[in-house]
């Protein structure tokens, strides 16, 4: 990257030292290092540490197991002269809003102003509307049984040669879907060390499934998936 990015003056040519801000390509460069660390760490027994950009997130069970992997972490930054900003440090919080989730103890749901602007939303008068909401609501569609099957009339609105009429059926859907949000859906944090089960379900419109976990003899949600079928999917179905 140095080798491509130099530039030369009546003083000589000169390369930048660091990865430079604002190149199309620096956020996926910065992403592949981050990845790096992570990965060297998991290769010396330390996990519970995930990465995006330029948040690190460190997880742990108790306040003596945080501090040995902060010292980790801390000791790999400086292993590949990286650097943090103390001002945006947060360390030993029950609880944080990552990357539009709120995650606390064995639970994920959508952090509160999203939740806000979701029941806030007006009814749509335009497709556009319509894409944003969807949009809003289906950053969380992991989070919400029979995403797919929900908005489905909604959706039917932003295709292509279909006119734009927000009927009585349209409404309740909508309406249907800001309740799900004013009940600040979520789901539990899964456990990596124990067994998985998935329950799954299909037919010629849809397909769906639940992502569930055993703790203390009860099966918890993990996360849920649904999706419409297409019409050439239907037929092949058929």
């Amino acid at each position: 990257m140095q080798d491509v990015l130099t530039f030369t003056t009546p003083f000589g040519t000169f390369g930048n030292r660091r990865l430079v801000f604002g190149l199309k390509t620096a956020a996926s460069i910065f992403q592949a290092l981050v990845d790096l660390l992570i990965d060297e760490l998991k290769l010396r027994g330390t996990t519970g540490i995930y990465a995006y950009q330029d948040d690190i997130v460190i997880g742990a069970h108790s306040f003596q197991e945080m501090h040995n992997k902060i010292c980790s972490v801390l000791d790999i930054l400086i292993k590949y002269n990286l650097t943090l900003s103390p001002e945006k440090c947060v360390f030993f919080k029950s609880t944080i809003d990552y990357l539009g989730f709120n995650i606390s103890h064995n639970k994920i749901q959508p952090i509160t102003s999203n939740i806000l602007k979701i029941t806030s939303f007006q009814p749509s008068r335009t497709v556009n509307q319509v894409k944003r909401f969807l949009g809003l609501c289906g950053f969380y569609r992991s989070l919400i049984p029979g995403f797919a099957e929900q908005t489905e009339c909604l959706t039917q609105l932003t295709r292509k040669n279909v006119p734009f009429q927000w009927t009585p059926t349209h409404q309740e859907a909508f309406k249907k879907l800001q309740d799900v949000f004013f009940t600040k859906p979520f789901v539990r944090l899964p456990d990596w060390d124990n067994p998985f089960v998935l329950n799954t379900d299909a037919s010629g419109q849809a397909i769906s499934g639940i992502l569930l976990q055993e703790h203390e003899g009860k099966l918890h949600l993990i996360s849920y998936y649904s999706k419409i079928l297409s019409t050439q999917r239907e037929i092949i179905l058929l």
